[in-house]
């Protein structure tokens, strides 16, 4: 079982990735495209890193993981992406 300190460097880098980096995109005008890149990419990342937290047994990665992490950055780091570009 994880430490309280496994927990809170797990939850600071899933924020970090899913509202800093989005809204620092937004802040140095990153193109929409690059943006969208960006939560393709992250929810793959997230998704393995998901299947890798407990070991690695057989790597499974479904479509559906993937795209439900997409959407979480789609919807939290573009809402941050979002405000940067209009607070700049």
């Amino acid at each position: 079982m994880p430490s309280l300190a496994h927990f809170w460097i797990e939850t600071c880098a899933i924020l970090g990735a899913l509202l800093v980096l989005p809204a620092y995109m937004g802040l140095i005008h990153v193109s929409p495209a690059g943006a969208v890149a960006y939560a393709a990419v992250g929810g793959v990342a997230m998704t393995i890193g998901e299947q890798l937290q407990f070991g690695l047994r057989r790597l499974s990665v479904a479509l559906a993981d993937v795209l439900l992490w997409g959407a979480a950055f789609l919807a939290a780091g573009g809402t941050a992406y979002v405000l940067a570009l209009i607070l700049i």
